[in-house]
């Protein structure tokens, strides 16, 4: 007898996806990933619960052909809200994401979570959302096909509060890390029946690439060039070429919006989600953003 594959509506795939979170985090509290110089470990799935899984349930209802995929959590973004690469004007204005973030068990002094209420910007996430702003105009057009998420959902503090990233820990401890966080983004990709995966930066690039071969995945793996300001190249990129890299690699067709599509993209959100359609067009305008904020430190 053939076997019927379950279609899953939009509760189910938010709550899918939430239920390996959780286990994902419930594994990583078991390891010890505290090295020399990390005196804090944040995972904003469990104190930013609240928004991440509203980011979850609005934007991340239906399954998706383009998965764009972050390395880790920054400071002053997912950090804060539960985002991925979560710069607060785009969480609060754009993606219109509510949700109370709790403090976190351990609290670095030197990079305090702040939440909703944080003043600091993430650069990383301006130059990203901006770039999809420019293209898609309206969320509802950008998550008709395409979802934002992040690989690793930890960030690694030192005392003084610097970033360290994931690529710097130690061999054994980094590959624990990324043997635990592969299996629990596979298991998402499966949910969403991503097609292509979008790697934001070179190490997460390389490392999704040997998760595919390793388990004979079938998904395509593609890469962007990182947005983070220690970068000296990425804020022309983000500006002048990241668009004509996403045409090259034919990924442009699945955020391009036009007055065409943007209206119906809009109705298949509403529908698809199942939600009460407002009696406004929640077509937004935005603002162009070509100028830059504060690096991140």
């Amino acid at each position: 007898m053939s076997k019927v594959k379950k279609v899953l509506n939009a509760a189910t795939i938010a709550e899918r996806i939430s239920e390996v979170e959780t286990n994902l985090s419930q594994k990583l509290k078991l390891e010890n990933f505290i090295e020399k110089d990390i005196s804090t470990i944040y995972n904003p799935l469990e104190y930013a619960k609240e928004p991440h899984e509203y980011y979850l349930k609005k934007w991340c209802n239906t399954q998706r052909e383009v998965m764009f995929l972050g390395m880790n959590p920054g400071p002053f973004g997912m950090c804060q809200n539960g985002i991925p690469f979560g710069e607060i004007d785009t969480v609060k204005n754009w993606l219109q994401i509510k949700g109370k973030v709790n403090k976190p068990e351990k609290e670095n002094p030197n990079r305090p979570i702040e939440g909703m209420n944080v003043k600091r910007n993430e650069v990383s996430g301006n130059r990203l959302w901006n770039l999809f702003k420019r293209i898609a105009k309206t969320p509802e057009v950008f998550f008709q096909k395409c979802i934002v998420y992040n690989f690793i959902p930890l960030c690694f503090i030192g005392k003084s509060g610097k970033n360290i990233a994931p690529d710097s820990l130690k061999p054994n401890v980094r590959n624990k890390l990324i043997r635990l966080c592969g299996d629990s983004l596979c298991e998402i990709i499966d949910i969403l029946q991503v097609k292509t995966v979008v790697c934001v930066g070179k190490w997460t690039e390389a490392r999704i690439n040997e998760i595919k071969k390793e388990k004979n995945l079938r998904f395509k793996v593609l890469g962007i060039m990182h947005p983070s300001p220690l970068n000296p190249k990425s804020r022309d990129y983000y500006l002048n070429d990241a668009e004509k890299d996403l045409e090259r690699l034919d990924i442009l067709k699945y955020i391009r919006a036009d007055e065409n599509t943007q209206q119906s993209a809009i109705e298949k959100f509403w529908n698809s989600a199942k939600r009460k359609k407002p009696s406004a067009t929640i077509a937004t305008s935005i603002k162009e953003n070509n100028g830059d904020v504060k690096d991140e430190k």
